[in-house]
């Protein structure tokens, strides 16, 4: 420890110490170096190694091999691939960052290299025993094991009977391992084949020589041949079969043959040229009339190994062509070359090692594989009772109650639906243990609370107020102060389904308590009684009151208002829950007296009566009555604690009256004020008028009036009638007196004089054509009226009109006089309509096709007499609806239609005489389309005469094909694209087709698609 002192001028000083800790390096060692899997140049070498540091600890340990980190895994023990003279490390770093290394450079012990051979000393053809030694063992170095079991063993080398296979095991000090094997045959000891790859395609003398020979044997040939400077070769002339015997010097022998064919051709003959298959390869072999070597090749000439011309070609999902090419030897003519196509369609799944097989149940599993290639079907099952949400999907979902299920998946390779593999593995769901409504919490004891845990799951609780945590299973804990807090209990039992349990609580000073209290609110006629309850805690509580002959009989309110309808004593009973679900109750007995007197708002006299105040019903003669008025009436005087009081206002005045028995008190108020007159006024019905001869009814309209008397005399005499409507004929005067109990009696009066116009329409009617024109005119039959005219439908002001409709219509003139008076008059112009509609089917005719039908269809309401079609050079019938017209060239044909009436109406068609070009406009291509399904222009497709092939392509801006056809008959794109409209665009197009005559038309261009 070091320590500075620092003084100022002054001589001030100050000191601060600094330590300097001492810290000493960690120690790394590879421990040790186990073999765990040997191999040729890598083997897996287990490692293990060591750190340590006196003054600190190792925060890591870090694993290299040839400078490049290992990750992960157990810092002091690994399992490292090895290469020969790998170098391996193991460095350590302490909390200070000191670090260690060790390093090793490890030589791997590699496999035994051994082999085992005869000794050809030993062999012979009388089937004695062969002496087999081992070739590249090390003696006592090694260990070795023989199958079958060896008796003899003589050092590397021991005598075996001939007939048998010897395997030999050799296993070294680090249990690497290698085997050898050799075969002892009972074949005789020499071996021969003869070699004829002199043949060719000619038919010439081919050379034939003997294949493993020596000139140490002795041979015999059948038929025999003539000797040549090689005794192993001679030319031997095709057609012909030639055996050979070979004997050598210990009379062992051996026999081959040949047919030397005379053949003109080579002949390549494959097993299969076109192979579809399920597995990863496929077998094909070539064969050839005479011998030759058959070389097998991929697309790229890469040479693929084959067995006497059988060979196992890959299969993969694309298509690949492999060639066979035969070649005899000694001739480069003499060859010939076949071909076999391959293609795999085989699938394959596997378990998706991402994939999640453990779920807590009630909770959803999405199961996958990994499947090669794309486009298969999935078939899913699983055991009872889980159940899957698709089992036709790649990733369906797994729900049911924990257990152990096998679920298993079928795929099919949709290209075939042959090629099949399935999968079978488990899954797991688990428990879920939901501890939130098994745990119950006691809180009705202020701030004594008590915690239950049925399910014997053992943990710890901490009880949120910074207490010790308790281990008890069912812990009472008493808190410091009221509050909220959040107890949590931890289980010990580690599940993953299973998780801590906590809750928010409140917790009171003390136990629950509750009071009632209430007052009158009225007490007229009924009680209407205000309730209020009391408690000491606050927050979210739950009020249950009741009450036995209240209205509500019930309530859930803090402070009810109860209506009771009679006087007496009544119980009242109140249970409050808190939010903590705990009770306290409380009674009462309450004693309701009700003021049952009736007194009228207000009061209407006529000046100078007297009316008493209160109602004899309803007077209590235990009650307290106290009268007054504003302004004072001295009627009132003497009689202020009458209970029913006469009195005669002068003026309007306002009366109060105070009623009282025990607590219940109400005071009312009575205004007594004087009726109004009568004020009645006659009104005619909204129906009569002065424009109308029919009766009259008259309403006496008054306020209050409850009597009416009419006269046509003001004097009354005589009175015809006494309701307050009545009906009368104009024209004269009419009086009515109206009166009541409200109103004072008042006199009106009502005058009826009519003024009703007159006029006459001529003529009656019209007839006229479409187009044509009718005036519509009146007579004003009262010289004196000033009229005016409104015409319907929907025509201008005026009297005097022209009209031209399109249809029969019934115009309708009302005119009004100078009075306010209306009549209407009717005037029908009847119309006939006519039209015509043309057409030519078909509408386009040819040298070979020259006739077609010409169709006049009429419409509207006119009745056709007459039909005339121009010209009438080509037609058949030019003077009927339906005629055959053949014409020369392209002609526009016109029919006229003529009405009873005498209506015309005219159309024309053209049609097209087509000379079978098949060029434009001869094939017709539109520049735009409507498809909008009104059968007009729908479809978008290349029209020609005759046409017998089509090819037709539109596209999109970005070059997606949106139809094709090779449909000459079909009707063409509908504006549809992959089910949906196609937006309003520029779409581009090709054709390619062939006419009737047989040409052939190519063009390509642009379409517009409408809206």
């Amino acid at each position: 420890t070091y320590t500075v002192t620092v003084t100022d001028a002054a001589g001030c000083s100050a000191q601060a110490p600094v330590v300097i800790h001492l810290l000493s390096d960690p120690s790394a060692a590879i421990a040790s170096a186990e073999v765990v899997e040997c191999g040729i140049a890598l083997s897996k070498i287990k490692f293990a190694g060591t750190a340590t540091d006196p003054l600190s600890t190792i925060t890591s340990v870090q694993w290299f091999i040839n400078g490049v980190p290992v990750p992960g895994g157990n810092p002091f023990e690994v399992l490292l691939p090895v290469h020969q003279t790998d170098t391996v490390q193991i460095v350590a770093t302490s909390a200070q960052g000191c670090t260690d290394a060790d390093t090793l450079v490890f030589y791997v012990p590699g496999i035994p290299d051994i082999s085992v051979a005869l000794d050809s000393a030993t062999l012979n053809c009388n089937g004695n025993p062969v002496k087999i030694c081992i070739i590249g063992g090390t003696g006592l170095d090694y260990g070795y094991d023989w199958e079958p079991d060896v008796a003899n063993l003589d050092s590397l080398c021991f005598m075996a009977a001939p007939g048998s296979t010897y395997t030999v095991t050799a296993t070294d000090v680090n249990t690497c391992s290698a085997t050898a094997s050799v075969n002892i045959g009972l074949s005789p000891p020499i071996a021969i084949s003869l070699d004829a790859s002199g043949l060719n395609c000619s038919g010439d003398p081919v050379k034939l020589c003997v294949i493993g020979g020596s000139t140490d044997y002795g041979y015999a040939w059948e038929p025999a041949v003539e000797a040549t400077s090689d005794s192993l070769c001679f030319m031997a002339a095709p057609g012909a079969t030639y055996m050979l015997t070979a004997t050598d010097g210990n009379n062992c022998s051996a026999t081959a043959s040949i047919a030397v064919q005379a053949i003109d051709s080579l002949e390549l003959t494959l097993s299969q040229t076109l192979i579809l298959t399920c597995s990863a390869s496929a077998q094909v072999s070539a064969t050839t009339n005479i011998p030759a070597t058959i070389v097998w090749t991929d697309p790229n000439g890469v040479v693929i190994p084959s067995s006497g011309g059988t060979v196992t070609l890959p299969a993969t999902a694309d298509t690949v062509v492999y060639t066979a090419t035969a070649t005899v030897a000694g001739s480069s003519t003499c060859t010939a070359v076949g071909q076999v196509s391959v293609t795999g369609q085989g699938v394959n799944v596997s378990v998706n090692p991402a994939a999640v097989d453990t779920v807590c149940s009630g909770l959803p599993l999405a199961l996958s594989v990994n499947v090669t290639p794309q486009g298969v079907s999935y078939l899913w099952s699983v055991d009872a009772p889980a159940m899957l949400s698709d089992s036709t999907s790649p990733n369906p979902v797994l729900n049911g109650p924990a257990g152990d299920y096998i679920v298993s998946v079928i795929i099919v390779n949709e290209a075939n639906t042959v090629c099949t593999d399935s999968l079978s593995f488990p899954v797991k769901i688990l428990d879920t243990i939901d501890l939130s409504g098994q745990i119950s919490i006691g809180l009705c004891h202020g701030l004594v609370v008590s915690f239950t845990n049925p399910t014997g799951i053992g943990g710890s609780w901490d009880f949120g107020d910074s207490s010790p945590v308790s281990n008890d299973v069912n812990p009472v804990h008493t808190y410091d102060s009221a509050g909220v807090y959040t107890p949590v209990f931890t289980p010990s039992v580690v599940s993953p389904c299973l998780g801590p349990w906590s809750s928010t609580i409140t917790v009171f000073d003390s136990a629950l308590t509750v009071g009632i209290a209430h007052s009158y609110v009225n007490c007229a006629l009924e009680a209407v009684i205000q309730f209020n309850g009391t408690t000491n805690h606050t927050g979210s509580n739950f009020w249950d009151w009741k009450f036995p002959g209240g209205t509500p009989a019930t309530s859930t309110v803090q402070n009810p208002i109860i209506t009771y309808p009679g006087e007496g004593t009544y119980f009242v009973a109140l249970t409050l829950t808190d939010i903590n679900h705990c009770t306290a109750t409380a009674t009462d007995s309450i004693t309701l007296y009700i003021i049952s007197d009736i007194l009228d708002d207000s009061l209407k006299i006529c000046l100078g009566d007297s009316i008493r105040l209160n109602h004899p019903v309803g007077i209590d003669p235990d009650a307290d009555y106290e009268w007054g008025s504003v302004p004072l009436d001295p009627t009132l005087l003497g009689q202020e604690h009458d209970p029913n009081p006469v009195v005669s206002p002068k003026v309007p005045t306002v009366y109060t009256a105070t009623i009282s028995q025990g607590a219940c008190s109400v005071t009312y108020s009575l205004a007594v004020g004087f009726k109004p007159s009568s004020d009645v006024h006659i009104v005619a019905d909204s129906a009569s008028s002065v424009c109308s001869a029919d009766d009259w009814l008259l309403i006496a309209q008054s306020i209050g009036a409850t009597k009416f008397e009419w006269s046509t005399s003001d004097t009354f005499m005589p009175v015809f009638d006494t309701l307050k409507t009545v009906h009368v004929m104009p024209n004269g005067i009419y009086f009515v007196r109206a009166s009541g109990d409200a109103v004072c009696p008042t006199v009106d009066s009502i005058l009826i004089d009519l003024k009703i116009p007159e006029i006459q329409v001529i003529p009656a009617d019209h007839d006229i054509c479409l187009g044509e024109e009718a005036a519509l005119m009146f007579t004003n039959l009262i010289p004196g009226d000033n009229l005016t005219c409104d015409w319907g439908p929907d025509l201008p002001t005026g009297c005097d009109l022209v009209v031209s409709p399109d249809d029969t219509t019934t115009y309708v003139v009302i005119v009004t006089n100078q009075y306010g008076c209306k009549d209407t008059l009717s005037f029908t112009v009847n119309v006939t309509s006519v039209s015509v509609d043309a057409d030519a089917t078909p509408d386009v005719v040819t040298l070979e096709n020259p006739t077609t039908i010409l169709t006049a269809t009429p419409g509207g309401n006119g009745t056709v007499v007459s039909y005339e079609w121009t010209p009438p050079g080509t037609l058949s019938s030019p003077h009927t609806a339906q005629t055959e017209a053949t014409p020369t060239e392209t002609t526009i044909y016109t029919v006229t239609v003529t009405t009873e009436d005498g209506c015309t109406a005219t159309d024309t068609v053209m049609v097209i005489f087509r000379h079978n070009e098949c060029i434009s406009p001869f094939v017709f291509i539109p520049k735009a389309f409507t498809p909008n399904n009104d059968q007009k222009n729908d479809f978008f497709i290349p029209l020609a005469a005759g046409m017998t092939a089509l090819k037709f392509i539109i596209w999109d801006r970005w070059g997606e094909i949106v139809y094709e056809t090779n449909d000459p008959n079909a009707l063409g794109w509908d504006g549809t694209y992959k089910g949906k409209e196609a937006t309003p665009d520029a779409f581009a197009w090709y054709v390619l087709l062939t006419c009737g005559n047989g040409d052939i038309y190519e063009s390509k261009g642009n379409v517009t698609l409408l809206k």
